[in-house]
């Protein structure tokens, strides 16, 4: 990252009339930390130099325990059907599209194609290993914890005193969120002064890592319940120990599954003594299998969701979606071919 990157983002903002900010489906706390940062510096600093029509997009249902992230902002974000409703016109209007922690078209759900036929500038902020070839300006830092993180360095480029507690509190949800609460992804002394910026600024660090790790419902709890109890394997393969569990959608109906209820519940299926590996497979429709993948140490897990399930992520954390496939049949791709890894 350096100036020229944040005078050539700041000049594409300038010159747009009329802007989409993106993230992917399933919003993750780095997703919707990038995006609420980026909603409240756009209002600090470049809504006083120009006018513009611009839409905050989350092409998914927001999960309960990330809802605070845009409290009091609701009115400016097209989510999930509201998206489906204006979606078209939008990408079609628009002269600058902007992806956050968002590095291929398919997860922006159905309206991936309007991306890719979209004629406008399209930016791409991420810290993920792959990206397509979309992207006419690319800010990208795989060394970096998240895109929360990147960004914080991209803003402070443009116009350090336009970060306000706001901005640091949604980017320090999103650091914490995609570092496991600084257990992974977070090896580079960058991330800790950036945090420590982020603590200078206002974060509240005890009200959100409340907010997102102690404000899950009861039915969610049910549902962990379950899978550590009924659900949850452990597998001996070629003498290393590997884990992962399933949920079928019926299943997932049994707990009045939401949006989020999932999260971190892999984190369990990979603390165990003796297992490196951990992954879980979960049946979110009659077509669609959503794979977690979780790794330790220097075991990358990545590659395998990219060679056998077309995923991608970090080398520690990865997924991917499945739409030709049946539980049992990603299991068994699994089982066969993780002893790869090691």
């Amino acid at each position: 990252m350096n100036q020229e990157w944040a005078d050539k983002f700041e000049n594409y903002i300038l010159s747009a009339r009329s802007i989409v900010v993106c993230v992917h489906k399933s919003p993750d706390p780095d997703a919707i930390g990038s995006l609420a940062a980026a909603q409240r510096f756009y209002d600090n600093y470049f809504a006083k130099k120009h006018d513009a029509e611009i839409h905050y997009i989350i092409p998914d249902e927001l999960p309960d325990h990330l809802q605070w992230m845009i409290e009091g902002e609701r009115d400016k974000y097209l989510i999930d059907d509201d998206f489906q409703k204006n979606g078209e016109k939008i990408f079609n209007d628009a002269d600058l599209i902007v992806c956050m922690d968002l590095s291929d078209s398919a997860r922006i759900g159905m309206y991936g194609p309007l991306f890719e036929k979209s004629d406008a500038i399209k930016v791409n902020i991420d810290h993920h290993p792959k990206i397509c070839d979309d992207f006419d300006f690319v800010v990208r830092d795989t060394s970096v914890s998240s895109t929360s993180e990147l960004l914080f360095t991209l803003l402070s480029l443009i116009s350090a005193e336009s970060i306000d507690s706001c901005i640091a509190n949604a980017l320090y949800a999103g650091i914490l969120g995609d570092t496991g609460s600084f257990s992974y992804s977070c090896d580079r002394p960058s991330t800790y002064y950036v945090v420590a910026e982020l603590l200078t600024l206002g974060a509240e660090v005890d009200r959100i890592h409340e907010l997102l790790f102690n404000n899950y419902p009861y039915e969610r709890t049910q549902l962990l319940g379950y899978v550590l109890d009924k659900k949850l394997k452990l597998v001996k393969v070629n003498n290393e120990m590997v884990s992962y569990y399933t949920l079928s959608t019926k299943e997932l109906e049994e707990y009045h599954y939401k949006p989020g209820y999932l999260e971190n519940v892999i984190n369990y299926a990979l603390n165990i003594k003796g297992v490196n590996v951990a992954a879980s497979f979960v049946q979110r429709n009659n077509n669609l299998i959503r794979i977690s993948l979780r790794s330790k140490g220097k075991i990358r897990i990545n590659d395998f969701a990219c060679n056998y399930f077309n995923g991608g992520g970090h080398p520690n954390a990865s997924g991917a979606s499945v739409y030709d496939k049946t539980l049992e049949e990603c299991v068994d791709i699994y089982l066969k071919n993780i002893a790869e890894v090691f």
